[in-house]
């Protein structure tokens, strides 16, 4: 039996169908009763005193949820601290192998500049060698020279004198 429904878009709505809605109808009633039945114990729960709320034993599926968390929170913890540690423990050595590097660099240039200057003393002792070699043959001249002069002149014996004392100055050296 079809049962006629007025509705603007639609022909007459089959039997199965309107006992369908009907079902549902009554579904969704029961449904938004129980809804705010549960909206009203939430209140009581969240805005009653501690000593007026029900007793509910307590789930040990929700006791188990619980402690995970518990451990969960507390590992982020101990990581985060680990990590912060971590970070603060990099930062000390990027500043100490800045400051090392800058101490070897400073360390190869003093190191660069020494060894100049020891090739330039290098050089400088050579040439002084050069020249003390040279000036033994100067005063081995002037003793031959002095030699032939005359033994007792005055002022060859304070040449001699005098030149035994540079000698022996320069010897020293």
């Amino acid at each position: 039996m079809l049962l006629r429904c007025h509705h603007p878009n639609q022909g007459p709505i089959p039997r199965n169908m309107q006992k369908e809605m009907e079902k549902l109808t009554t579904e969704l009633q029961l449904m938004t009763s129980q809804r705010n039945e549960l909206r009203d114990h939430v209140i009581f729960i969240t805005e009653g005193k501690v000593d007026d709320r029900p007793y509910y034993p307590p789930n040990p599926l929700n006791e188990k949820v619980k402690l995970q968390h518990k451990q969960a929170l507390s590992a982020l913890k101990r990581l985060e601290n680990e990590n912060t540690e971590a970070s603060e423990q990099l930062s000390e050595l990027t500043r100490e192998t800045v400051l090392y590097r800058g101490v070897h660099s400073w360390l190869l240039m003093q190191h660069t500049h020494l060894e100049k200057k020891v090739n330039l003393l290098r050089q400088e002792k050579k040439k002084l060698q050069d020249d003390c070699v040279l000036l033994m043959h100067h005063v081995e001249d002037l003793k031959v020279l002095c030699k032939d002069q005359g033994k007792n002149s005055d002022v060859n014996t304070q040449q001699q004198q005098e030149l035994r004392v540079w000698w022996k100055d320069f010897s020293s050296c």
